[in-house]
């Protein structure tokens, strides 16, 4: 049974949002971190960064630690915030009021209505509650963002093509030109036929 005051419980009946970009605070998916000495202790680790927050609480509830890793250009991949364990259903409470109600119950408490497949999850381990922040599309390789890039181009070709092509055909067509006397007599001659009408 989640400990909460009727204020939490409030919150546990707030509507999710829908589609949103996926935040924490200042944290989301498309700053650049890796210079953020405000905010989290940076260190270079293979293609990118692992930092530790400089922030010590998840809303009133204290952290264990805060790590956060980066990719190359200083964006976050993850953001893992470790509570105790014994705070599994405060820490449920806090994000519900902040993300609503999870979209996921089984194997683990999941939040997956961000933009770019963002996520979030709340799981209960034998020594501590983990609450994660995914973002998986800082986890893409160059070469998928290539393709992408390339997908995107295409598909903007091919609308405006088929846009062109729609525009062409709305188009109101010149209206056939009259046939002269002369050209309807040069015409009946050349076959041959009668001249009488």
């Amino acid at each position: 049974m989640l400990r909460h005051s009727h204020f939490a419980v409030a919150l546990l009946a707030a509507a999710p949002l829908q589609a949103a970009p996926l935040s924490f605070g200042e944290i989301d998916g498309g700053q650049d971190y890796s210079d953020r000495t405000d905010l989290a202790d940076c260190t270079a680790e293979g293609a990118g960064y692992r930092c530790t927050l400089t922030r010590n609480t998840f809303g009133d509830l204290r952290l264990d630690r805060g790590v956060m890793t980066l990719d190359a250009r200083g964006r976050v991949r993850t953001l893992q915030l470790a509570l105790d364990r014994r705070d599994f259903d405060r820490g449920h409470a806090l994000l519900v009021g902040r993300y609503g109600k999870p979209t996921a119950l089984q194997p683990r408490l999941e939040w997956r209505r961000f933009d770019d497949d963002g996520r979030i999850t709340l799981t209960r381990g034998p020594q501590e509650a983990l609450v994660t922040f995914d973002y998986p599309r800082n986890n893409a390789t160059g070469a998928v963002l290539r393709r992408e890039a390339v997908r995107g181009l295409l598909l903007f070709t091919l609308a405006g093509l088929a846009v062109g092509a729609a525009l062409r055909l709305r188009r109101p067509r010149k209206p056939a030109q009259p046939v002269s006397m002369k050209q309807t007599l040069e015409r009946r001659l050349s076959e041959g036929r009668d001249l009488s009408f």
